[in-house]
């Protein structure tokens, strides 16, 4: 996946995933752009990167769809708390529902301190048999997403550590 205009001040970088950190000589960094633009608290220019990388990602996988058509309520709250206290924030996420499934409301099955309730939520979807395909779906790429977010966050753990001579 790559960028056009390059990383800001290594145009000829144009990877967006991995590339040689800006201080790391060629120790490798992953979200190279959205990354270096947090560690050196540039906020305004992270959030163009991640919104660049965002739209990259779904021209590949889903065109018809746009950033704005995602939206985190639980990370930007934090994000912008992390923001005002100074405090380094990073959020990595996998989307794991499809924007059009056909899911049961999960609200009604989540306790007062955020805990799924899985037996009432079984007996609901028990009598419900149209909910079992989206719901297996949901299942089938929650799996897929976790992997794939556990890869990522592994990576980036070892980069640091090797980074930092620990690795």
């Amino acid at each position: 996946m790559t960028d056009s205009h390059g990383l800001p001040g290594r145009e000829w970088y144009q990877h967006m995933v991995y590339a040689p950190g800006f201080h790391t000589g060629y120790g490798v960094k992953t979200l190279p752009g959205i990354r270096e633009a947090i560690e050196e608290r540039r906020w305004d220019e992270a959030n163009l990167k991640m919104r660049d990388y965002e739209a990259t990602e779904l021209r590949r996988g889903q065109p018809q769809l746009n950033v704005e058509d995602f939206v985190d309520m639980e990370a930007a709250t934090i994000a912008r708390l992390a923001l005002a206290k100074g405090i380094p924030f990073y959020c990595l996420k996998a989307v794991s529902d499809d924007m059009d499934a056909s899911l049961p409301d999960l609200n009604p099955f989540v306790s007062t301190d955020g805990r799924m309730r899985m037996a009432p939520f079984l007996a609901h979807v028990a009598v419900r048999p149209r909910s079992w395909a989206g719901l297996a779906r949901l299942g089938r790429n929650s799996d897929l997403a976790a992997q794939h977010l556990a890869d990522v966050i592994r990576a980036w753990l070892n980069e640091d550590f090797a980074a930092k001579g620990k690795g």
